[in-house]
């Protein structure tokens, strides 16, 4: 179970963008990315010695390797990632710290987008323009730009320089290649409430994205989106994966389709973590649900499927 799947980079779609030199693509590391070598995991306030959330923790993601975190339950597979995003407390703490590839920490290097449900007030978080700026224009024409993205109106951030002040150049660099890429320019100018569900999600991991990530933990960005988008989120985050700009791990339900291109599983289920290929660990983890893993006919992709 050591051993590492060569992703099919001919299998996927969608064309990895030509960078500029200012987003210089990070260059690949021998440093293991996430190394937990044996660890329990509590909460911060927990000081009474209480069961740990998750117990003798073992997980080292290595550079080159594309990992989704798969749970039995939203709640555990989210405290999973919450773990990566320092929500936890891990007793002993790893030696060299949970992310070796990084050289010094800063702010925002790990970032946690959540689609399983409403997200806090950390990363890609959405603002709510509309309480503030409701006497001036009605809720149903706030546009994507005005409650995502003030920062590109030098006008209205201006006038709200608690949340939002004027991009630099290099941002704006990066704004407009990111919304090239996320195919979100069409959109920018467009009421918030006509977007889909799949163009909202896009438009919170280009929030996300501006923030300079070297790691993204994206909660389920897969739930809810019609047919027709899905290939095409799968695309995008492989695109960013595999140019490691940034790296991606992708949580994942039971019931999900977990991408082609993934070649590891965490699997959570009952307290306890299981790493290792994927294929074997969605053989194992599903085996006791009754569940088989095939893969889908259409796009080579992997289902769980219920006898």
């Amino acid at each position: 179970m050591s051993s590492i799947l060569r992703v099919r980079i001919s299998t996927f779609r969608y064309q990895t963008c030509k960078t500029s030199p200012r987003r210089a693509l990070h260059t690949p590391t021998s440093q293991p990315l996430i190394h937990i070598p044996k660890s329990n995991v509590y909460r911060f306030d927990d000081t009474k010695g209480t069961s740990p959330l998750f117990r003798d923790l073992q997980w080292t993601v290595r550079d080159g390797e594309s990992w989704a975190v798969v749970g039995a339950g939203s709640g555990e597979k989210t405290a999973l990632l919450e773990v990566l995003d320092g929500r936890y407390r891990l007793k002993p703490p790893p030696h060299g710290g949970l992310f070796p590839f990084l050289s010094s920490y800063r702010p925002n290097a790990v970032s946690l987008v959540s689609f399983a449900h409403r997200p806090r007030a950390a990363g890609g978080q959405f603002y709510d323009y509309t309480a503030r700026y409701g006497s001036v224009w009605e809720e149903d024409k706030i546009t994507l730009r005005q409650s995502m993205f003030p920062e590109t109106l030098p006008e209205f951030a201006r006038r709200d320089n608690q949340h939002a002040v004027e991009m630099t150049d290099e941002d704006k660099e990066l704004f407009d290649e990111l919304v090239r890429k996320l195919d979100l320019g069409g959109l920018l100018d467009l009421p918030l409430i006509a977007l889909s569900n799949g163009q909202t999600r896009k438009a919170r991991i280009l929030k996300a994205l501006l923030a300079r990530p070297e790691l993204m933990l994206l909660d389920e960005p897969l739930t809810g989106v019609d047919a027709a988008t899905r290939p095409l989120l799968i695309d995008i985050f492989h695109s960013l994966h595999i140019s490691r700009n940034p790296r991606i791990i992708l949580g994942l339900r039971k019931q999900d389709p977990v991408p082609e291109w993934i070649t590891h599983v965490a699997a959570v289920q009952g307290g306890s973590v299981t790493t290792g290929l994927k294929n074997e660990i969605l053989a194992e983890f599903n085996k006791d649900a009754g569940t088989q893993v095939a893969p889908t006919t259409r796009d080579d992709r992997w289902r769980a499927v219920v006898p």
